[in-house]
């Protein structure tokens, strides 16, 4: 081979490496570009993926912090349908008792009135044997002036 040929094969060959060198180098600084920009988002989405997490976790809290007020108010609502339903049968036996005293009141009512009835003619009778017996005595005493006093005996 000629030095010429030689020399034309040596620059091919350099121009055949720096080709290669730019072909395999140029475009890895630009992945190293892209890969940088990548690793920022995912950063990010990291970020914003545990930014969610922590908000989920306070809304967590949150919903248990509800759920155990929820369930009192549920315990206070079962005790006041409890005491509700013993108001109701002390309700019940109450208005049966005052029934059975209305019913009491009336009859001793009635019976006070028939009493009341037998008291005034009773106080009629006892007022027309006082007057008979006044009426005696003095028929008494006019017969007693007129025939004497009455014989010792």
């Amino acid at each position: 081979m000629s030095p010429a040929l030689r020399w034309l094969a040596g620059g091919i060959a350099v121009v055949l490496l720096v080709g290669v060198v730019a072909l395999v180098f140029g475009p890895a600084r630009g992945m190293r570009g892209d890969i940088a920009i990548q690793k920022n988002l995912l950063r990010q989405q990291l970020a914003t993926t545990r930014a969610q997490l922590a908000l989920q976790h306070r809304q967590l809290t949150v919903t248990q912090r509800q759920l155990d007020l929820a369930q009192q108010q549920l315990s206070v609502a079962r005790r006041t349908y409890q005491r509700t339903v013993d108001l109701q049968k002390l309700s019940t036996a109450l208005r049966r008792i005052a029934a059975q005293t209305l019913a009491t009141a009336r009859s001793t009512d009635l019976k006070a009135s028939v009493q009341l009835q037998i008291s005034r003619q009773l106080l009629a009778l006892a007022d027309a044997l006082n007057a008979i017996a006044r009426d005696t005595r003095r028929h008494a005493a006019n017969i007693d002036r007129k025939t004497g006093p009455p014989p010792p005996g």
